[in-house]
């Protein structure tokens, strides 16, 4: 029956989404390829994925955000289809009876190593490209003793350092000594990675009188990326700010990340060469590019490292950002200011607890950060918190309708 309920379900969301470009022969055929896709003829499904994409990618996370939606707009309960590995419940009503089973215990047999895999897949992978190198040195100092190419190394490596045992961002190098890349073989090396986000880090040239902070990207997927690491690195130069570029770069351009190039200083210039070769400088500005990375990926700079806590760990996802909570007495604990923030809440600290708007809520540090109960975020902001039977130590977070 419930096969029958979902099968209806899915061409009455075609007829809705396609009314405006409605084709008959279209229509038939994706009525051969439901029925293909239900009685298991992977193959067939496949072929015509493949051949006809625009109709037939797989739409049914969209329709089942769709339908839910629409059913509860009528004042009807959640609907969800017996296709998907398991029902997905409220959280809220399991609290208190069975959140061990969103518990992220280790299944028998399983290994620390596969715990740390895990870890792994929930970080962002960023790379950080050193512009220039080996026979290519870039722009050449005032004083002809510096080379561009051993600024951008430096810079890199320093990034690299900061964030090699962070739990939330991990980084790769285009390269890691003296070497020379076309670009070409930079923005394939970031494309085969699948990073997240792409960073070339350069020095300007022109006068001797040219001066200022600039940020380069092409997409408009980059534009985010590039104001935030952007307004991080002017905080670290304090020199004049040039703005945002947009142009035909290779590497900002050929990599299917958001991807920029920074520009932070002139060589050209004999007092900005004798800033951008300064160590410290140089530390300092890659701390401002891994808080700008912090910023972006919108996760918490301070996140506790689960080997330092006795508590089962759990994976919180809320729009596509992984967190770490923790379950602790049966009950599902989240980082507070993150995943509240990020569901529309103002959160604080105030004498020892942690308040959602305002209000004061259960509240328990750990290494540092607040964490407060799945329940509370339901209560407080409307949060719509689920769980996956195949999956039960995973919780997927929405926000309120």
């Amino acid at each position: 029956m419930w096969n029958l309920i979902e099968l209806l379900y899915e061409i009455i969301y075609y007829i809705i989404k396609n009314l405006n470009n409605w084709k008959w022969e279209v229509f038939l055929i994706y009525i051969f390829y439901l029925f293909g896709k239900r009685s298991g003829m992977k193959m067939v499904r496949k072929w015509m994925q493949s051949h006809f994409p625009v109709y037939f990618t797989d739409d049914n996370e969209e329709w089942r955000k769709w339908a839910t939606e629409n059913i509860e707009s009528l004042g009807g309960s959640k609907w969800q289809s017996k296709k998907l590995s398991g029902p997905i419940r409220p959280l809220r009503k399991v609290a208190r009876t069975s959140l061990n089973t969103s518990s992220k215990l280790l299944p028998e047999g399983t290994s620390p190593g596969d715990q740390s895999e895990r870890m792994n897949r929930m970080k962002r992978l960023i790379v950080i490209d050193a512009g220039h190198g080996a026979k290519d040195p870039g722009a050449i100092g005032y004083s002809k003793k510096n080379q561009e190419k051993a600024f951008n190394l430096s810079v890199a490596l320093k990034v690299n350092e900061l964030l090699k045992n962070d739990t939330n961002l991990e980084v790769r190098l285009t390269r890691s000594t003296d070497v020379f890349l076309e670009l070409k073989e930079r923005s394939d090396f970031a494309n085969k990675a699948k990073a997240d986000a792409f960073i070339s880090i350069h020095a300007n040239s022109a006068s001797t009188t040219a001066t200022g902070t600039e940020t380069h990207y092409t997409r408009a997927d980059s534009k985010a990326l590039a104001e935030v690491i952007h307004k991080h690195v002017l905080k670290a130069t304090g020199l004049k700010d040039r703005g945002l570029h947009t142009g035909n770069l290779y590497v900002t351009k050929h990599t299917n990340m958001p991807a920029i190039l920074l520009e932070p200083g002139f060589v050209s210039n004999p007092t900005e060469e004798a800033i951008l070769f300064d160590g410290n400088f140089q530390t300092k500005l890659a701390q401002e590019i891994v808080s700008g990375l912090k910023e972006y990926f919108r996760v918490d700079t301070k996140a506790p490292t689960p080997s330092n806590t006795p508590y089962p760990e759990m994976t919180v996802t809320v729009d596509n950002q992984s967190f770490i909570g923790y379950n602790i007495n049966n009950f599902t604990w989240i980082p507070s200011r993150p995943v509240g923030e990020m569901l529309g809440g103002t959160i604080d600290y105030v004498k020892g607890k942690v308040t959602i708007n305002g209000n004061a809520v259960d509240t328990k540090l750990i290494n540092g950060v607040g964490f407060v109960t799945a329940r509370d975020l339901t209560d407080q902001l409307g949060a719509r918190i689920y769980w996956e039977k195949s999956e039960p130590y995973n919780v997927i977070i929405y926000p309120k309708l």
